[in-house]
């Protein structure tokens, strides 16, 4: 199950398995704070529709279309300055997975991350238990690992299939923040400081201890 654990991003459609796409955002109250979640939820063809400046189209036409609109919002809020963040759950596939069109599409849902500012990966990035070798040969080996330098993950219920999440930990280090605490959070500032967010990071399948920092951490 991916994880809810990011607060203060726009809610979207998501998937229990990594099999279909869903993709949708609402614009923050105030548009001229505006983010771009490109939502690759489910290891789907694409993501649309997106929030910001340029074209969304709701009726999720094709794959082409929605890489044509995820690069055109891309564009326009990069030339402006703000934020871009991709957002995306039950990510990656084992490594010994067929891939085809509608399944196993890591590959194709890490193409879209150029331009992104920062990656959130919201849970189950890593089928089918979040093994070191599954990281490696799967997750790793797209651009999701490419942008793993700028990517703030929140782990799901797979990730502890392996006794503590230890290889989800190990893959993300620092940025994954501390396992015993089960919460971290960091800021994203806009242009010229016009804007600053504080964005946490809950980890739902923690041990009992952590599990109780998270709960005062939401409170």
């Amino acid at each position: 199950m991916a994880s809810r654990a990011w607060r203060r991003v726009a809610r979207a459609g998501r998937s229990h398995t990594p099999d279909d796409l869903h993709a949708g955002a609402r614009p923050h109250r105030r548009r001229a704070r505006r983010l771009v979640l490109g939502l690759a939820v489910g290891l789907g063809l694409a993501a649309a529709p997106l929030v910001g400046s340029a074209p969304a189209d709701d009726s999720a036409a094709t794959a082409a279309g929605g890489v044509t609109t995820v690069n055109a919002a891309v564009d326009a809020l990069t030339a402006a300055g703000d934020p871009v963040l991709f957002a995306a759950g039950d990510i990656a596939c084992r490594p010994s997975s067929t891939v085809n069109t509608t399944h196993c599409k890591q590959a194709a849902t890490g193409s879209l991350l150029g331009g992104a500012n920062f990656v959130l990966p919201l849970g189950d990035l890593q089928y089918e238990d979040g093994t070191a070798a599954e990281f490696a040969g799967s997750y790793d080996a797209t651009g999701w690992g490419a942008a793993k330098a700028i990517t703030r993950p929140a782990s799901g219920n797979h990730e502890y299939h392996t006794a503590g999440a230890a290889p989800y930990y190990s893959y993300f280090g620092a940025n994954a923040g501390d396992p015993a605490k089960g919460y971290y959070s960091w800021d994203i500032t806009g242009p010229n400081n016009s804007f600053k967010w504080h964005m946490i990071a809950l980890t739902p399948n923690a041990a009992c201890s952590a599990a109780g920092a998270s709960a005062r951490v939401a409170a």
